[in-house]
């Protein structure tokens, strides 16, 4: 007898559970099995190819949130070619692999409270800046009472996201210690 209402309770979570998120999604125009197709989810729309059912080939998917993906796919995964951005903050060309940023690629990052217009173009790995690369940023520096916007230049080593070097721009009261032979190597 308990076993018997297991089975319907169990029944019961399907119907209302599993049923609605299923009913979500749905192809909504080609063929979204093995073609040319466009398939609605519950976050999002694809259009683009299909190979056995997956993602696959090239294609767009496109979320309400402001997220889009423009390239390859490979078993439902982001793999290849692609252009990934995420509300209009944050644009990355470049390789994917397993649905992560891998490989060489260039980023448009968004702006901190620290530094603006920041710009990176290098290797990653795991979706995370890793290897060589060039990070360019614009910050706001005081000289006295004076405000100056600064233009800084990395280009080097990063593990993880963070510099392994020096800066190799000059910042701009460095340009007024060449009169006196000083460099900021020096410190």
């Amino acid at each position: 007898m308990f076993y018997s209402g297991f089975n319907m309770g169990r029944t019961v979570f399907v119907f209302f559970v599993i049923f609605p998120l299923f009913s979500l999604c749905q192809c909504l125009d080609g063929d979204c099995q093995d073609g040319q197709g466009k398939y609605k989810f519950k976050n999002g729309t694809y259009v683009g190819l299909f190979v056995d059912g997956n993602l696959g080939g090239q294609g767009v998917f496109s979320a309400k949130g402001g997220y889009s993906y423009d390239g390859q796919w490979l078993n439902g995964l982001k793999s290849g070619e692609g252009v990934e951005v995420i509300r209009k903050s944050l644009t990355y060309q470049g390789n994917f692999e397993n649905n992560l940023r891998q490989g060489v690629g260039s980023a448009m990052l968004s702006d901190t409270k620290h530094a603006r217009d920041i710009n990176y173009v290098g290797e990653w790995e795991s979706g995370a800046i890793c290897g060589q690369g060039e990070l360019t940023y614009y910050r706001e520096v005081r000289y006295g009472r004076e405000k100056v916007l600064e233009k800084n230049h990395l280009k080097g080593s990063f593990v993880n996201g963070v510099f392994q070097g020096r800066q190799t721009s000059p910042y701009l009261d460095e340009l007024g210690w060449e009169p006196f032979g000083l460099k900021m190597e020096d410190f």
